[in-house]
């Protein structure tokens, strides 16, 4: 739908395109029977998989609220997003920088692995998005300061603006203590707890940047202790602990045994794929090989090297490592 109304923050702009919708939706569909929402920005690309819509009519998907799709640049660099909307309920968009919608009642959602969504800019589509976008949680946060959203949302923002480097230490610096500051206030204003988990989770990374290990395990394993079956934290404690060798190699096959003994989530919040299903065997089968397992090692490393997922650097250090 066509507006030229000039609309307040990124909530606005697509709770006012799902109002549109429906308007025309209701126009136009007789409301009965089972009618869903598919959320795609314009730099999406819409891939099918085993995809039929007589599937959302199903038991196992008909009483869902949301549904959450794969989607990404690849599907090595991937994570889940919610991208279908059961229109028996009501939503609204909210969150000045960031897509978060709201159900009226009780939300029941699930994975729907049938559709996968290639995201070509995966969200930074314009410059200087994530500076943008501290800029307006910083004033989001000094006007709601017990929110946990704009904290959580400035942490984000300032943790994917020091991936982006390119600037001088001090104002990388300044980027990672400002991303550190806003995600300590997200996990001391607690609530919904995998926001809190994901807040540690970047919280360890943001250490890793400053080279403080000793507050990065901190964080992890606190991350570990909150959220029991997620194999984000423990496969970064393994990798931390494989890099470092020597006798950290036995705490990393600890950690890395446990990374893959986690199933992929259903739930979809902040999800790190390849945590689940290529990272552990490559960082595991050289400390394997370092602790005496060297037979482990070298089948966990064939595994490897069949995976098609697996990143050009890892299958890099697979092919290595099939040397020895």
């Amino acid at each position: 739908p066509n507006t030229s109304e000039k609309l307040s923050d990124y909530g606005a702009n697509r709770t006012k395109a799902y109002q549109l919708t429906m308007d025309w939706i209701k126009a136009t569909i007789p409301m009965s029977g089972d009618l869903w929402m598919l959320l795609v920005d314009a730099d999406f690309e819409y891939v099918q998989k085993s995809w039929d819509p007589k599937l959302l009519a199903s038991p196992e998907y008909r009483k869902s609220t949301m549904l959450y799709v794969y989607q990404g640049k690849s599907e090595r660099d991937q994570y889940m997003n919610y991208r279908l909307l059961n229109l028996r309920h009501e939503f609204k968009c909210v969150g000045i920088v960031h897509e978060c919608w709201e159900v009226k009642g009780s939300a029941d959602t699930k994975v729907f692995p049938h559709l996968w969504i290639r995201d070509h800019d995966d969200g930074a589509n314009k410059a200087n998005k994530n500076a943008r976008d501290a800029k307006a949680c910083k004033i989001w946060a000094k006007q709601d300061p017990t929110n946990p959203r704009p904290w959580f949302y400035l942490g984000q923002s300032r943790y994917y603006q020091a991936l982006e480097g390119g600037r001088s230490e001090a104002e990388q610096a300044e980027i990672i203590e400002e991303g550190i500051k806003a995600l300590k206030c997200r996990v001391k204003l607690g609530s919904f707890y995998l926001e809190v988990w994901q807040s540690l989770i970047w919280l360890g990374d943001f250490y890793k940047m400053k080279k403080d290990e000793a507050k990065m395990i901190a964080a992890w394993s606190h991350a570990k202790l909150l959220v029991a079956d997620r194999a984000e934290a423990s496969c970064r404690l393994g990798i931390f602990y494989c890099e470092k060798g020597g006798i950290y190699h036995p705490n990393a096959v600890i950690e890395l045994e446990y990374a893959r003994s986690r199933k992929l989530p259903a739930d979809g919040f902040f999800v790190d794929v390849p945590s689940y299903t290529y990272k552990p065997e490559v960082w595991l089968a050289i400390s394997k090989f370092y602790t005496g397992k060297k037979s482990e090692g070298a089948i966990l490393n064939d595994k490897v090297l069949l995976m098609h997922e697996v990143g050009h650097q890892e299958k890099n250090m697979a092919f290595h490592n099939a040397q020895f």
